[in-house]
């Protein structure tokens, strides 16, 4: 029964029939996703979605989280989340002589373990980064509190403490995250004697008025200035007694004629313009993961104008049409992403995908930081058996009619996968510079990461060719007989009609299981590879790269670039139909519904790790 102290709602509960144990991500605008068949949004009127089963009440309730729990559309009786399971507050505590305190207030959502990761930040905000000034990662067994200390801060006042606090859990075969997240402004004056300590309650993240409460914190006091009293002095009476008369001599008269004063010059002064000489607009960006604060302040690259003060020397690197960048320089700090929604596509590795924009999470403290890209089954999507029925993107962002809308028959299924591609086509494009990302790969049998370099304008048409930061497959285990395949690989170079050159390194373990440091130098003469540091190779042509079309010997790497990141599974040009156990053949009709009917096998190597992930990006000029 609904209460004015709650809010309440009925969800009614789509059907998606599964059999599949993975995991699920989440999202607080509104959606996450369960690899155990589970979906949920905050939009109705999924396609193809016709099986409505018994609706399940779930209690609605404020929380501190930047990534809250989300309810599960599922067709199991789902018991709603209590308020009794919420979490009350945040504890920051100040600690003599020195150290930050933060901790979680229980009780805690069930788990089999905990991830909690703490990060603190002094007087700057995270903005859309996972990391901070301070930063520790524990693993939690059930009961133990979500708590940690910082012994190195000592705060000396007024300043702003924020934290970001990251919680990860199973609850069986469903996986759940949670991040708590705000901050705490110091008053000017702290007192060194003492700890002391501040709850921040569920919702009231920011600048808290009151001073907090104080623990054997003795108060500073400060005399207040005595007033100054004026006294007159008193004039004392004078007696006067009567002298007896004593001529005195008069005294010549003497004329006193003041000297001359000099002349003073009224003439008004000259007006001095003390105005200093103007400086470059600073542009104060947010701190991306990973992008290392710059020594230098940021300015905003505009090219200088006629008459201004040069203020930096350029760079041949140029961005968004042509704009020159300051040499050595960060070309920008935010890299606006934007979702691609098509069904397929023109290349040959996009025939078993569908992109969709659930299936890339955003950070929440910012609209333009993609954080992670999975890929997911399109029936639970729109319901068992849609591969063989009509499915429509009603965000489509292709101009191809048939990349909107498409009808599987027979054995020409639909795109069984769905899954995420962000792209900053049309926010930022550049041409040379050093760009570096962090990511973790996916695992998986038979998925993909995309770390790609398009052309903006496709100026060679369809040989303006492709960079490829990094390419890894997922497959754990996957060899021809000759050559290893699988994601103990890594692959990264150019592709264009001439064909490919790629580079491969190898290592013991698998490129899913951690970040990586992906990086790409693109000079006018050669492009280099990277990763973690060490050199993979470069094209470097001693005649021209692709003699099929114009341009420089760098041709068709002379022109802007745009970042695309995603995540696609099979298709028909990464695995080649040597590779041991794979279940169809590129250029069959049937390739889909071979992979497909191989699902019962696939699927089970999916988990929390099949995602793109994404944790810091940067672009530098070249210098």
């Amino acid at each position: 029964m609904c209460t004015p102290v709650f809010l309440c709602a009925i969800i009614v509960v789509t059907s998606a029939a599964s059999q599949y144990k993975t995991t699920r991500y989440s999202s607080s605008n509104g959606y996450s996703y369960s690899y155990s068949g589970s979906w949920s949004n905050s939009w109705s009127g999924n396609s193809g979605s016709s099986h409505i089963s018994k609706p399940v009440q779930t209690v609605f309730r404020p929380v501190q989280t930047v990534q809250s729990f989300t309810p599960v559309l599922t067709s199991e009786v789902v018991e709603p989340l209590r308020i009794s399971n919420v979490n009350e507050a945040t504890t920051l505590e100040f600690l003599n002589p020195s150290g930050v305190r933060i901790s979680v207030a229980g009780p805690y959502p069930e788990s089999s373990s905990y991830t909690v990761k703490f990060h603190l930040n002094l007087n700057h905000g995270f903005n859309g980064a996972k990391t901070g000034d301070y930063n520790k990662e524990l693993t939690l067994a059930p009961g133990s509190t979500w708590s940690y200390t910082f012994p190195d801060i000592q705060p000396r006042g007024g300043e702003s403490v924020h934290y970001l606090v990251e919680v990860n859990g199973r609850n069986g075969n469903r996986w759940w995250s949670r991040d708590y997240t705000g901050f705490y402004q110091l008053p000017q004056r702290v007192t060194t004697q003492g700890s002391w300590s501040v709850q921040i309650k569920p919702g009231s993240s920011g600048v808290i008025q009151n001073i907090p409460y104080a623990v054997e914190q003795k108060p500073i006091y400060y005399p207040s200035p005595k007033p100054t009293v004026t006294v007159q002095p008193q004039r004392p009476q004078i007696i006067q007694t009567p002298k007896p008369y004593v001529p005195v001599k008069q005294r010549p008269v003497v004329e006193h004629t003041p000297a001359p004063r000099p002349v003073v010059d009224n003439t008004p002064r000259p007006v001095v313009d003390n105005r200093p000489v103007p400086r470059p607009t600073v542009v104060q960006e947010p701190q991306s993961l990973g992008n290392r604060p710059p020594s230098k302040p940021q300015t905003d690259n505009s090219p200088p104008r006629v008459g201004d003060q040069q203020v930096c020397p350029l760079s041949l690197t140029t961005f968004n049409n042509g704009k020159r960048a300051c040499a050595g320089r960060p070309v920008v700090t935010k890299f606006p992403f934007n979702s691609i929604e098509q069904i397929a596509g023109y290349e040959p590795e996009e025939l078993f995908t569908i992109f969709l924009h659930k299936n890339a999470l955003r950070n929440n403290q910012s609209d333009y930081y993609v954080t992670t890209i999975f890929p997911s089954l399109l029936e639970e999507e729109c319901g068992q058996g849609c591969v063989d029925r009509t499915f429509s993107l009603k965000r489509c962002t292709s101009r191809n009619p048939n990349l909107c809308s498409a009808t599987g028959k027979g054995y020409f299924i639909l795109p069984p996968i769905l899954s995420g591609r962000e792209t900053t086509m049309g926010t930022l494009s550049f041409c040379y510079g050093t760009l570096e990302v962090n990511a973790k790969l996916p695992v998986g049998d038979w998925v993909v990461p995309e770390l790609w370099l398009l052309p903006k304008d496709r100026k060679y048409g369809a040989s303006s060719g492709r960079i490829v930061m990094a390419m890894s497959r997922g497959n754990q285990e996957l060899s021809d007989g000759v050559q290893d395949h699988s994601s103990r690989v890594l692959e990264a170079g150019v592709v264009t009609s001439a064909g490919s050159q790629m580079f491969r390194t190898e290592q013991l373990q698998s490129w899913s299981d951690s970040y990586h440091r992906f990086k790409v130098v693109w000079t006018p003469d050669r492009i280099e590879f990277y990763a973690d540091d060490k050199k993979l190779g470069q094209v470097q042509p001693l005649d021209k790269l692709d003699p099929s079309i114009g341009g420089g010997k760098m041709a068709p790497f002379d022109q802007e670039f745009y970042l695309s990141f995603g995540v696609h599974v099979g298709g028909d040009k990464d695995f080649p139909d040597s590779l041991r156990g794979k279940p169809w053949a590129n250029g069959d009709p049937k390739n889909k519904l071979n992979f497909w009917k191989d699902r019962q096998k696939w699927l089970s190597t999916w988990n929390d790790g099949t995602a793109l992930q994404i944790a810091g990006v940067t672009l530098t000029a070249l210098s």
